[in-house]
């Protein structure tokens, strides 16, 4: 199954940058709702794992706080490869805006 992997750097600690992220699939469920359904989340201290549909497909992976970084893992169905691109470019520029400094 193909693979998403990135990391988005922070200096907000491991602590904030948990919480901020916790907000990432709320926000791009509604922004995005009518491709993205059946959203489930599970924490485990520092760490997120999600699932969800998009457009069909069923998406799934983690998400990670550390110190100065988040790292985002993505398992993609061959079928949804198409949609790589966009859905990678989508989950940085989320990170980038909910571990920015603005909202600190």
């Amino acid at each position: 199954m193909p693979t998403i992997n990135l990391s988005v750097s922070h200096e907000l600690g491991q602590e904030v940058a948990a919480e901020r992220i916790k907000t990432v699939l709320v926000s791009l469920s509604r922004q995005y709702a009518e491709q993205i359904t059946d959203v489930e989340q599970e924490w485990q201290q520092h760490t997120l794992q999600f699932r969800f549909r998009s457009l069909g497909f069923k998406i799934s992976g983690t998400l990670q706080s550390h110190a100065e970084r988040v790292e985002c893992s993505c398992q993609l169905p061959l079928a949804a490869m198409i949609m790589r691109g966009k859905i990678e470019s989508t989950l940085r520029e989320e990170l980038e805006k909910v571990l920015g400094d603005e909202q600190g």
